[in-house]
């Protein structure tokens, strides 16, 4: 921008259609928000570009609802108050006193039912008013995140966006006592262009998602995203469920799912459900199954290690799933129980999957043992650009090592519950991945307290974006370096 005297060039010279361009290019709230203070012609140009919008207030007060965002496309409602409640949910009041000195027998029939069905009618007729308001504000909504406490909620809003592709659905509160699936069937059945569902901080059952997507098996087949990681009543999916979603949904490409992985539970994830996973979903690019133990326990305690039993997951499963799924891209397994001898497994998944760039395994032992000067394991997958391993009691500062060697592409690598690795081993794999890497975590390893993993960090304390290290310190000043810290000779 160039100014000279009282003749000079304004940014707001320029043509419309570029102005548009660069406001809808700032996707900052606080950027944006700054921008439209600057005048009256750019406060109308941020509004009419802004394409992701949280509200917040009383849904009530339906004259404060903003009109000037006609193009936003990403709606949050999940933010509303009264919080957790229906749009307009009315006090369900006892009747008059008078009422039931009188007038008893009728309250205790037919009087008190239909008081009810005409307090529903009232909050279904509130419902539609407020939705009705919201799809006159927001006519271009493609992307909705809503705390659906009850169906009528959902029931409301589903009609007013018909374009809506991809729905997040919030709830903490307690499910109702309703059938199964009757909180998203009203979603399935009114958004006919769904085809991303996202559930993970939906508190509800697994057992309600199968009859849901049986009942609308068009909609369903049009899903290519489903996220059930973490659903908040802690169950996991099991197997047969498993399998009546991935049936239900064939043309899924990403599916993140919590899972019940225990051979003790009856119905656990198994070869089966593995198996029949790949064959009913096979254009998965985005795989994460994760057991409920793991979600539960994010945090694993630094003298545990590796798990006390062995997983009931098979060689011949995990390769024949690989198999099956050749567009995989990113693969996040964490059975909760130990995979034994997973070496060869993961060099059948570089062999099955060419495209995979992010693994994530947790309690696999045996992913890199570097036993000698050829790469094994993990250390073979060349296209790998993140890498996390969790609670592998046998990976060892040479296997870091294998594996920078061989991963020459590493952006980011995560070690969590690995008691084999030393500061030697970290600082080595930052020192041959300097060029790459700029992403770490090091989290509940025995032997990297903060002080050693952040001397391991050295070699690319100038590059590194985003470190992750456990600030745990076990006595005061133990924050200071350790006298009994010595400077290994590290040379290559």
């Amino acid at each position: 921008m160039a100014v000279a005297g009282g003749g000079g060039t304004h940014l707001h010279d320029l043509p419309e259609v570029i102005l548009l361009s660069l406001f809808a290019a700032v996707e900052d709230t606080r950027s944006r928000n700054a921008m439209a203070l600057v005048c009256r012609r750019w406060h109308a140009l941020e509004r009419s570009t802004r394409a992701a919008l949280a509200l917040r207030g009383n849904v009530r007060d339906l004259f404060l609802v903003p009109t000037c965002f006609r193009s936003v496309a990403r709606l949050d409602l999940s933010l509303l108050s009264p919080w957790g409640s229906s749009f307009l949910l009315l006090r369900r009041q006892d009747p008059a006193p008078q009422l039931q000195t009188h007038h008893h027998h009728h309250l205790a029939g037919g009087g008190r039912h239909d008081a009810a069905h005409l307090e529903e009618d009232q909050e279904e007729h509130a419902n539609q008013l407020i939705a009705h308001r919201l799809r006159q504000a927001f006519p271009a909504v493609t992307d909705l995140t809503v705390y659906a406490r009850n169906a009528s909620v959902v029931r409301a809003l589903a009609p007013q966006w018909p374009e809506l592709r991809h729905v997040k659905l919030v709830r903490w509160h307690q499910r109702p006592f309703a059938p199964h699936g009757s909180d998203l069937a009203p979603l399935l059945q009114g958004c006919p262009t769904l085809t991303s569902l996202d559930l993970s901080k939906f508190y509800c059952w697994t057992e309600d998602l199968p009859p849901a997507l049986k009942a609308s098996p068009s909609a369903a087949a049009a899903l290519t995203r489903l996220d059930l990681l973490g659903l908040s009543s802690n169950q996991g999916f099991k197997s047969q469920e498993l399998l009546d979603i991935s049936e239900a949904c064939p043309n899924l490409r990403h599916l993140r799912a919590s899972c019940v992985f225990d051979h003790r539970l009856i119905d656990f994830v198994g070869d089966d459900a593995l198996l029949g996973l790949a064959a009913n979903c096979p254009r998965l690019s985005l795989l994460h199954l994760v057991d409920t133990t793991a979600l539960s326990t994010p945090r694993a305690d630094p003298e545990d290690g590796a798990a006390a039993e062995d997983a009931r997951i098979s060689h011949r499963a995990l390769e024949e799933l690989f198999a099956g799924l050749p567009l995989l891209e990113d693969l996040a397994l964490d059975v909760g129980q130990n995979v034994r001898d997973a070496g060869p497994v993961v060099e059948a998944l570089n062999t099955r999957c060419p495209r995979l760039e992010s693994l994530k395994l947790g309690q696999f032992q045996g992913v890199c043992r570097a036993a000698g000067l050829h790469l094994d394991g993990i250390a073979v997958c060349g296209r790998l650009k993140a890498l996390s391993i969790k609670n592998a009691d046998d990976v060892t500062d040479a296997s870091l090592v294998a594996i920078a060697r061989g991963c020459s592409r590493l952006s980011r690598f995560e070690i969590q519950g690995c008691q084999g690795v030393t500061k030697v081993g970290m600082r080595r794999l930052a020192r041959i991945r300097r060029s790459t890497l700029v992403d770490v975590g090091i989290s509940c390893c025995k032997r990297l307290d903060p002080v050693r993993s952040l001397l391991a960090m050295e070699p690319i304390r100038d590059r590194i974006e985003r470190l992750h290290i456990d600030c745990v310190w076990e006595t005061p000043g133990s924050e200071d370096l350790p006298a009994d810290l010595e400077d290994e000779d590290e040379d290559e």
